[in-house]
């Protein structure tokens, strides 16, 4: 969730103006929009120039102070402020959730936004935000009001305001038609649970939520803690923010881009010659990016795996091949290996990954061509880049390539079959709400009619990498959960999707990768 802030003039501050924040995975965003530094008994300095920084979470520090600030600290040398006492907290991007949840919280927009943040600010720093008060002696920002600073007729008004209160307190307990609480119906009280901690079984029933009966009007602090730390039930319903939109299905198979060289052996033979073995190898080298690769060279080891030391036949063998014409952009090119032993390691030069979003690809028309081609891992490769660019032609040459497979590519094929449906789902973003699992993406409709009654299922993955011979990752559903939803996306467009789901079964692990896939049910409208 982003949100705008003011950071406001404190001793303990370095910066005085508006910014925005977000706390995401990969650190702390912060964008400076009209900022000036600050120093306690000095004028405010000069706006600085508007910046974005994203900083590692191992440099935020952050701690509340009372019901409405947030101090902030971070170590980034390329940021112009450092220390930050922010208040009147406000949604960067609209929030359904918002206007329903304080017609019951009691607590006003900036304190309801602060909670939630706070709550994002401690899934990813790993701590809860530490609360503290102003320094003692000192008034703090938010002042409370003393009786000695009022004049007299304020304080007679105020004697008069509590006698009214404790004589409606007194009152509330003779019997009148039970007046109305403007509690939201339980599907928009799920829009605000995503800020508290859900630990959720699916099948459990709303609780009812309602403010404390002995509570009196205006009593925030009270109505602030049952929104914070509240255990609810029931895993918060799917939502749909803002509009965005999707070039391709953001896979598990594309969280790396491919690279600019493909490499793989393409045929395998095990030849028995005498008491050992040999290997028949042929090769294949495809150039995946936009520009001609020159002065290639490839090179395959051939070893034996139960090898005597003492035998110089059984050391390994290097054989390598240079390409004097250079590889175009799309070029695949073939050479054939050969030596005694009975397992192999492929030697490709390190060239990077293509860009994310795959402007520097070879031509599709390239990737076509590869795709027409007959039965084989070249075609199977050709038809994962045209997959992999979002071409139209993609589905068509993995349902081709599909014939005759199994294993891990197989497998991979069908996963590449999945991200060809016209819902995509990309800008995946990952983060934990107690054992919970919270989804936030884009689901885009690149149909021409509209789409509605939604399966969306979360998966937790265990990756092995690929090899020289399986040039595809496989990858292992550890747990998955799927649930249907009624929504409705028109055509060619996107809206964000907020999903929380329960993978606690799964555990965590470094291998462990989250994807989420979107089908819809039926005919679209």
């Amino acid at each position: 969730m982003r949100v705008r802030c003011r950071a406001i003039a404190d001793p303990r501050s370095n910066a005085l103006g508006v910014l925005e924040l977000e706390a995401t995975p990969e650190g702390l965003w912060l964008a400076y929009e009209s900022v000036s530094s600050f120093r306690d008994g000095y004028a405010p300095g000069p706006p600085a120039l508007r910046s974005e920084h994203r900083i590692p979470w191992q440099c935020v520090r952050a701690s509340r102070v009372g019901s409405e600030l947030l101090r902030l600290e971070v170590q980034e040398r390329l940021s112009p402020f450092s220390h930050f006492v922010l208040r009147d907290f406000a949604p960067a991007e609209p929030q359904p959730w918002l206007g329903r949840a304080r017609a019951w919280s009691r607590v006003d927009a900036a304190q309801l936004l602060l909670a939630q943040l706070c709550q994002e600010l401690s899934e990813q720093l790993g701590s809860p935000v530490v609360r503290e008060t102003s320094a003692p002696g000192q008034p703090g920002p938010e002042r409370g009001l003393s009786l000695h600073s009022l004049p007299g007729w304020g304080v007679a008004l105020l004697i008069l305001a509590c006698s009214a209160a404790l004589a409606g307190v007194l009152l509330s307990g003779a019997p009148s038609p039970a007046p109305a609480t403007g509690l939201p119906a339980a599907d928009d009280r799920a829009l605000l649970e995503p800020a508290t901690p859900a630990i959720a079984q699916p099948s459990a029933a709303p609780p009812s939520v309602s403010p404390p009966a002995s509570a009196p009007p205006g009593s925030a602090p009270a109505a602030q803690s049952t929104l914070e730390h509240a255990d609810f039930a029931l895993l918060p319903a799917p939502s749909l923010g803002g509009g965005c939109e999707c070039i391709r299905h953001e896979s598990l198979l594309w969280q790396q881009p491919p690279p600019r060289l493909t490499a793989f052996v393409s045929k395998l033979e095990h030849r028995p010659h005498g008491s050992h073995q040999h290997l028949e190898l042929e090769l294949t080298a495809i150039n995946n990016g936009d520009r001609e690769l020159r002065g290639l060279t490839l090179a395959a080891e051939i070893s034996t795996a139960s090898a005597d030391p003492g035998d110089p036949e059984d050391d390994p063998v290097e054989r390598s091949q240079y390409f004097a014409e250079p590889l175009a952009p799309g070029e695949q090119r073939t050479w054939r290996a050969s030596g005694r032993g009975d397992r192999f390691r492929l030697r490709t030069p390190e060239l990077g990954r293509l860009d994310e979003d795959g402007l520097d690809a070879a031509p599709a028309a390239a990737f076509v061509a590869l795709a027409a081609g007959p039965p084989g891992l070249v075609l199977v490769h050709g038809a994962s880049l045209l997959a992999f660019l979002g071409h139209a032609e993609a589905r068509e040459a993995l349902l081709r390539a599909r014939e005759g497979l199994s294993g891990a590519a197989l497998a991979h094929v069908e996963r590449a079959l999945e991200t060809t449906d016209s819902l995509r789902v990309c800008q995946l973003s990952i983060s934990a709400v107690g054992r919970a699992t919270r989804t936030q993406s884009c689901l885009y409709n690149a149909a021409d009619v509209a789409q509605s009654n939604f399966e969306l299922s979360v998966r937790a993955l265990r990756v092995e990498r690929a090899s020289d011979s399986i040039p595809f990752a496989a990858a292992q559903v550890v747990a998955e959960e799927t649930l249907d939803w009624s929504g409705t996306l028109p055509p060619r467009r996107g809206r964000r999707l907020d999903l929380t789901t329960d993978l606690s079964r799964a555990g965590s692990s470094p291998e462990q990768r989250i994807e989420l896939l979107a089908r819809a049910k039926g005919r679209p409208e």
